[in-house]
């Protein structure tokens, strides 16, 4: 039991990481989009970041299946 309350503490702190990634990533290309640099290719980077958020929370959960 020891061992699975020190791995849901790296899950939970992977879950901090993914939540500060979404809050610099995204909001700062959205900063740079309202300051006039390119709407498009910074929409692609939005995009990117939001997919690899959403890659992460899924992994994270499949490790919390497979580890209860």
């Amino acid at each position: 039991m020891k061992k699975l309350k020190w791995w849901f503490r790296i899950v939970g702190v992977f879950y901090l990481l993914l939540a500060l990634m979404n809050m610099y990533f995204v909001l700062f290309d959205l900063y740079l989009i309202a300051h006039g640099y390119d709407a498009i290719g910074y929409t692609i980077f939005i995009i990117i970041h939001i997919a690899i958020i959403v890659t992460g929370v899924l992994a994270a959960r499949a490790a919390e299946a497979e580890a209860a």
